[in-house]
C-alpha cells in the first residue's frame, strides 16, 4: 500500500469510529479496529465515486444485517456519508 491508500484507510477508520460508531465502541480502548471489516466495501464506493445515498444504503445494510439491527439516525448517516463521499482515492 502506498501513502495515499494508507491515508484513505486511516480517514475512513476515523470517520467510522468517531462519526458513525453504532456500537459505541469508541469507549473501549481496544476497539479501534471494530469496523475495519467494512473498510474495503466503503473504499470501493469511494473509488467509484458513488453517491452519498449509496453509502447510506450500505451503512444501513451493515447495521441491519451485521450489527443486530442497530439504527443510526438519518442525520448521523448523512454526516458520515458526506465525509466519506468527500474522500478521494485518485
Amino acid at each position: 500500500m502506498n501513502n495515499k491508500e494508507n491515508h484513505i484507510i486511516s480517514c475512513v477508520r476515523n470517520i467510522l469510529n468517531n462519526d458513525w460508531d453504532p456500537l459505541n465502541a469508541t469507549y473501549i480502548s481496544t476497539a479501534e479496529d471494530e469496523y475495519d471489516r467494512y473498510l474495503s466495501l466503503l473504499i470501493k464506493l469511494i473509488n467509484k465515486k458513488e453517491s452519498e445515498s449509496k453509502i447510506i444504503r450500505l451503512l444501513k445494510k451493515i447495521e441491519k444485517k451485521e450489527l443486530g439491527g442497530i439504527s443510526s439516525t438519518a442525520e448521523q448517516l448523512n454526516i458520515v456519508a458526506k465525509k466519506l463521499h468527500q474522500l478521494k482515492m485518485n
